[in-house]
């Protein structure tokens, strides 16, 4: 078929469905560790410094350093080869961790399962741009977020199932060759699609990437404003410990309601956000980025309800609104991201995003909350430190969205044409 053709309604759903699978595997191997920690850390005898490393930064800073080199091959390349070659080794490597012997192996094997996990969102991002004309893929890209944000979910019940049933070694077993199964199952049913062909105006795909990705500055002020937007995210990861000593609530009170308040929204909220833009975005070029500055304005207030509430069902309530809110455009602004830029730099605009995303919200986020929660209880040993990091760390969302409202005028006024 060739670029933008028609194909039938079912299969196109289908080929959703598969990239859909395939990012829900992705968040289930990326977090399901979290589940596994303690008994790791007691069989291999590491310090918390060292299971920070193999949970969190080690694969985080590997993602973000192979993420735009893969997606540059995923846009010079065949897409449907990219995505199921990083599932089949990041699959593999989640296997092989469950044979690791001590801190080394076990990091090296999570370095390995970021380094495959780093070409498949921006891979994903491009087949989907030529199964799907414009006026649909916001829908299609919120549902395979929505889907992906499920993983997370997914990770945490079941990795909780697994370490209590087969152990942690067995669980890694599993779910390795679940994945190595399902990318074969990917690679023999999806079909590549032929790319859509850029516009002749605006150069050709031998030029460089940086000249293939539009208006510079328009594209860096929105490569910031989702970064911004992500260290709000990290906010996820200090939940747990947030609720434990605000609360006293144990364990697993805590990963239910957590789950239940964050990723089951998120994906309530990309997923309905996708397919209501379908109307909007055929309208205007920069709804997308108006939307997203309005539903995070409004997010905001909810999310820092969270904080002053004083029981636990009143900082749920509250946290399942804003994560709706927080996550509705976010279906719509990756459509942004493909406007901006020419058909063959998709999967590598969505990376460069990824990355700074990355090095913010992954990275830097966690240190940061805890930063200030440690200076907080220097300043006063009796003030709820935590509760202060996680109000600060909202207040970034103000900026993103500011930054989504100029930007939707800057592009109006350049008269930026969809690709």
């Amino acid at each position: 078929m060739t670029g933008l053709e028609p194909v039938s309604n079912l299969y196109r759903s289908y080929v959703l469905a598969a990239l859909a699978v395939v990012g829900l595997m992705q968040n289930v191997d990326r977090v399901v560790i979290f589940m596994f920690l303690q008994p790791i850390k007691l069989e291999f005898g590491l310090s918390d410094t060292q299971v920070g490393l193999i949970s969190g930064a080690a694969f985080a800073i590997t993602q973000g350093l192979m993420a735009v080199p893969v997606a540059r091959l995923a846009d010079i390349g065949s897409r449907k080869w990219v995505i199921g070659g990083c599932f089949a080794v990041w699959s593999a490597l989640t296997a092989l961790c469950g044979a690791t012997t001590g801190f080394i192996s076990m990091m090296l094997a999570r370095i390995g399962v970021g380094a495959g996990e780093a070409g498949c969102v921006p891979a994903t991002h491009s087949i989907l741009g030529d199964y799907y004309p414009r006026e649909l893929r916001a829908r299609a890209l919120g549902v395979v977020t929505g889907v992906t944000a499920l993983g997370g979910l997914v990770g945490m019940a079941g990795g909780g199932v697994l370490a209590q049933t087969v152990g942690w070694r067995n669980g890694f077993f599993m779910l390795g060759a679940v994945g190595v199964v399902l990318s074969l199952v990917f690679h023999l049913s999806v079909r590549e699609p032929a790319r859509a062909e850029a516009p002749q105006q605006s150069g050709g795909a031998g030029q460089g990437l940086l000249s293939q990705l539009g208006d510079l500055r328009s594209f860096g002020l929105l490569a910031l404003a989702m970064a911004l937007a992500t260290l709000t995210g990290a906010a996820v990861s200090w939940l747990p410990s947030y609720f434990a000593r605000t609360f006293a609530m144990p364990p697993a009170q805590i990963g239910a309601a957590v789950g239940l308040s964050v990723g089951f929204p998120f994906a309530i909220g990309t997923i309905l956000g996708g397919h209501f833009s379908v109307r909007w975005v055929r309208q205007s070029k920069t709804w997308a980025l108006r939307f997203a500055s309005i539903t995070l304005a409004c997010g905001l207030p909810f999310y820092m309800a969270t904080f002053f509430a004083t029981t636990p069902l009143q900082a749920f309530v509250p946290l399942f609104v804003s994560m709706i809110l927080l996550s509705v455009a976010v279906g719509p602004v990756y459509l942004t991201i493909q406007d901006m830029v020419l058909p063959q730099a998709r999967a590598s605009a969505v990376a460069l995003v990824g990355v700074l995303s990355s090095i913010v919200g992954h990275g830097l986020g966690p240190v940061l909350i805890g930063a200030i929660s440690d200076w907080m209880l220097r300043v006063d040993p009796n003030a709820n430190s935590l509760r202060a990091a996680l109000i600060g760390v909202g207040l970034p969302l103000l900026a993103t969205s500011s930054m989504y409202w100029w930007l939707a005028r800057r592009i109006d006024a350049r008269n930026v044409a969809p690709a």
